[in-house]
């Protein structure tokens, strides 16, 4: 199974995380367009991976906000949905994620924004 990964938060030091806490929601988009001979299919997935800071604290898990199948090709399609943190987690990377690549071409993440608990708004371009 080939998956491609996307941190939509990123820094020079790499991938970032953000605090928070159980129960908070947070809405994520995407626009995707296919590159020109894509194949088609696939699927992409908008998700949260919650983790502990807590000593002892539960193993990482993923909170899906969206899943559609990869179009064929040249036309932009928006992504969106909600995840809310589960009890236990309190660090959340929010992540655009290819699974089942096409034969032919990629799949590329742009103006993507991230709405997390308390209206805070982050608008971040791969």
């Amino acid at each position: 199974m080939s998956i491609v990964t996307l941190h939509l938060i990123n820094s020079d030091a790499g991938p970032q995380t953000l605090k928070t806490r159980a129960g908070d929601v947070f809405t994520l988009g995407a626009y995707v367009y296919p590159k020109t001979g894509n194949t088609g299919g696939g699927t992409i997935k908008l998700q949260l991976n919650c983790t502990s800071d807590a000593s002892g604290g539960p193993a990482a898990t993923l909170v899906v906000a969206a899943t559609e199948t990869v179009p064929a090709a040249g036309s932009w399609t928006y992504l969106t949905g909600t995840a809310t943190v589960p009890a236990g987690y309190d660090t959340v990377d929010p992540q655009l994620i290819q699974v089942h690549a096409p034969v032919a071409g990629t799949v590329s993440g742009a103006a993507t924004t991230v709405t997390g608990a308390g209206g805070e708004a982050t608008s971040l371009v791969q």
